[in-house]
């Protein structure tokens, strides 16, 4: 991963921080290993006020409970926090679709994210629940602000920081973003699948540590999957509904002891 000068949005440093603590797992990096690269000294700033943001940044993200740390000095370990899902309850492609089918169909409208942002990371939270949401098929950026509840003006932002910060995160490969011909404003966004049995395995938020559901989107999903099939038990789509089912019901449980 490269320093990077231009990502100096907050949501935006915190993603690349994700970024590079999957891209070191399992080894856990020091805190000055991520300062190196991701806080050049931006035009102006000295030393004291890059390490300020760079402390602010990592505070947030420690208390989303998405990273722990003890302290900032040297040879202290940060580390991911989010557990790790059984390679068994990964959802099928089929079943994705199944469940991006069910939501259109129904005209589902919550949208859990993979955390509740607290101080300091309330703005990572849209992205990543942006991000959810065009990995589960919802695609156009109108869409993609209904679920959010917020303008389109917002979800165009956040497509270009993402578009802009990518490369230097080495993350989000498989994010394709339209862009309208004439002004190259984005009109939607894609996850590139992988294989049919794993197809948002190492890709999207999988390379951020977020590629497990958090509890309320499970509860979401399996409201979702009880809903269709109460709608139309007959659907074509409702053997690969039962089958997601059964691994988020799993998953439940194993969030459970966590």
């Amino acid at each position: 991963m490269e320093r990077n000068s231009e990502a100096q949005t907050r949501e935006m440093r915190q993603l690349m921080i994700l970024a590079f603590l999957c891209g070191f797992l399992p080894r856990r990096p020091e805190p000055a290993e991520i300062k190196y690269c991701l806080y050049p000294n931006y035009p102006g700033a000295g030393e004291e006020a890059v390490h300020r943001r760079f402390s602010e940044d990592m505070d947030g993200l420690r208390r989303a409970g998405l990273i722990v740390y003890e302290d900032l000095r040297p040879s202290r370990r940060v580390t991911l926090t989010p557990p790790e899902k059984d390679p068994g309850l990964y959802l099928t492609l089929e079943e994705h679709r199944a469940l991006g089918e069910a939501r259109h169909r129904l005209g589902w409208k919550p949208a859990p994210g993979p955390f509740s942002g607290e101080a300091g990371t309330e703005k990572l939270a849209y992205v990543v629940r942006a991000l959810r949401l065009v990995e589960e098929g919802i695609s156009e950026v109108a869409d993609l602000a209904e679920a959010l509840k917020v303008r389109p003006r917002k979800i165009h932002q956040i497509l270009d920081r993402l578009d802009g910060v990518r490369p230097a995160a080495d993350a989000l490969a498989a994010l394709m973003i339209e862009r309208n011909a004439v002004n190259r404003r984005p009109e939607a966004a894609h996850v590139r699948y992988g294989p049919a049995d794993r197809p948002l395995s190492g890709r999207g938020l999988d390379e951020i540590g977020l590629f497990a559901y958090s509890r309320e989107e499970v509860d979401d999903r399996l409201a979702l999957i009880d809903a269709a099939l109460a709608a139309d038990p007959g659907a074509r789509d409702a053997a690969a509904l039962g089958s997601a089912r059964s691994k988020l019901a799993a998953w439940r449980e194993r969030l459970k002891r966590a």
